[in-house]
């Protein structure tokens, strides 16, 4: 006797259940954090792709690639973790009776939030907003786990019961925002000096594990001794480490006294047009406006300066400029693009107004930006598509299926860009070493 056929609600079940499923409902949790989503971006588009390129220049520079990537991309996820063991010992040096539960609150505020009484009000009702929206996102991906279901409506009836009571004075509002203030300058101090000791740990991994005091980049194509004849240096020269402290100390310190331009008239409204972005999501998560200073460009930085002969020193000034550019276009031209035009589907089948999923408000600026923006648009968060599709069941579950699509094609786009670019540097590094060869 042949099986009866499945029930609607038994093959829904089997397709919510199914790992396509799961990856989409990954994917909505990953997108509504940036130090995540920047993560997965680096690991993916970046990481992967110049791992693979470097496989074709030999063994020594494919293990190289393979530890750059792993230190670089634990510093990146472990920066929640960092921002929250930061924000416990500023806490407890200044307000001591808050306990754990309460500064992972507290944190939700952002800066612009803490600015006055009216926008901490007005404040409660977006995180309460976007933390049951993070909540079903993490039940939807963990289903059929009522423990975690249990432990994140516990957490959410926490919040709600605390936002209510919470009411800050003035003083202690201020006290607040100073302190959050105090946790990115020294967040800053800590990524800084991360930022510039992994160009080093690679250096001392050349010399001590892969027996190479050289750059090995060019190792498949130029001997030692015809390295040494063309500038290589071996060890570090007094120059490179005083310039790899002052690395160390100069950007967090510029940084800190950026944190610092709202107590000077002059400096302030810098400060205030920035502010916005330079904080965190879901309290402990930086955004790129924030990270992106003082964590990436102190390791490109100390690339630069660690570079063990001139054609590892223009390659690095080379993917200097690339990641530079990447940081800000890479996404915006593979996901922004791929956004916008998967945007247009939606306003043309239902009518409504265009930025759903992507941010049509940049757009309206009149200065270089905003025809930046036209051309380069920015994706939005996953919370943004939620908000603007919220009174439409319909729309909101053909938008996130489509916005969860773009991110991946984008991913994929974004890979291949980084590892076209990348055989291409090589390349070039190669033409220059074997023309300085033909003239030494």
């Amino acid at each position: 006797m042949a099986d009866a056929a499945p029930l609607p609600e038994e093959l829904e079940k089997a397709k919510k259940n199914s790992t396509y499923e799961r990856f989409m409902d990954f994917s909505k949790i990953v997108f509504s954090r940036e130090s995540t989503y920047r993560g997965f971006v680096d690991v993916f588009a970046e990481d992967i792709p110049n791992i693979l390129a470097d496989a074709f220049r030999g063994k020594a520079a494919f293990i190289e690639s393979i530890l750059k990537s792993t230190l670089t991309t634990g510093y990146i996820f472990t920066a929640p973790q960092i921002v929250k063991k930061l924000a416990k010992f500023c806490y407890k040096a200044v307000l001591p009776q808050f306990d754990q539960a309460t500064i992972d609150r507290l944190m939700l505020f952002k800066l612009t939030d803490l600015e006055s009484q009216e926008k901490f009000n007005q404040a409660k009702q977006r995180i309460i907003k976007e933390e049951i929206n993070d909540s079903k996102n993490q039940a939807d991906f963990y289903q059929g786990s009522q423990a975690v279901e249990a432990s994140k409506q516990a957490d959410l009836e926490g919040l709600k019961n605390f936002l209510v009571d919470f009411n800050p004075d003035d003083k202690l509002r201020t006290t607040l925002y100073e302190l959050k203030k105090n946790i990115f300058t020294k967040l800053a101090w800590y990524t800084s000096s991360m930022g510039t000791v992994i160009p080093i740990i690679k250096r001392l991994f050349r010399k001590y594990v892969l027996g190479l005091d050289r750059f090995v980049g060019s190792v498949k194509y130029l001997d030692d001794k015809n390295a040494e004849k063309l500038g290589s240096v071996k060890g570090f020269s007094l120059k490179q480490i005083l310039m790899n402290i002052v690395s160390m100390v100069v950007i967090p310190s510029a940084f800190t006294a950026f944190m610092n331009f709202d107590k000077s008239a002059l400096l302030k409204p810098i400060f205030e047009k920035l502010k916005p972005k330079i904080d965190t999501r879901h309290a402990y998560h930086p955004q790129t406006s924030l990270f992106a200073p003082i964590s990436a460009l102190p390791y490109l930085i100390s690339k630069m300066i660690n570079s063990q002969d001139r054609f590892e020193l223009m390659e690095n000034f080379i993917r200097f400029m690339v990641s530079g550019s990447s940081l800000y276009f890479g996404d915006r031209a593979t996901n922004g693009v791929l956004a916008k035009l998967a945007d247009n589907k939606l306003v043309e089948k239902h009518g409504v107004e265009p930025g759903v999923l992507y941010y049509k408000d940049h757009e309206d600026s009149r200065h270089v930006s905003g025809s930046l923006a036209k051309l380069f648009p920015e994706a939005a968060k996953f919370d943004h598509v939620l908000e603007r599709t919220e009174s439409n069941p319909r729309l909101r579950e053909e938008a996130t299926d489509l916005y969860r699509k773009v991110f991946y094609k984008g991913f994929g786009l974004h890979a291949f860009g980084t590892f076209a670019l990348k055989m291409f540097i090589n390349w070039i590094t190669k033409s220059r070493v074997e023309r300085a060869l033909k003239h030494a």
